[in-house]
């Protein structure tokens, strides 16, 4: 079966801070997310609301390295009945900046 889902979120930049590691400082962020979107599986199409917090640490002036948690909700039907389901997403990458 496939799985796909798609949204559209915002975010708030909760923390603006910095974090030290290695006996140095580097700029930081811990931010709240929050979108809706709709997630296909197995036939069916659920509106699905996203929540996530994320961390995001400029390593040098030009990059930085990210970490998210998402939450994706969405109400199923399971013979029958309604059930929620929760969709944890751990993410990680690295960005450049020119």
């Amino acid at each position: 079966r496939k799985y796909k889902s798609w949204d559209v979120s915002l975010g708030w930049n909760l923390l603006p801070n910095e974090t030290w590691m290695f006996g140095r400082a580097f700029k930081s962020d811990v931010y709240l997310l929050t979108g809706a979107g709709r997630t296909k599986f197995g036939g069916d199409n659920w509106f699905t609301i996203n929540l996530g917090v994320g961390f995001r640490v400029f390593l040098t002036d030009w990059a930085a390295w990210r970490f998210e948690v998402r939450d994706h909700i969405f109400n199923r039907d399971i013979i029958g009945e309604d059930d929620r389901t929760n969709n944890i997403e751990y993410s990680t990458s690295a960005s450049i900046y020119f």
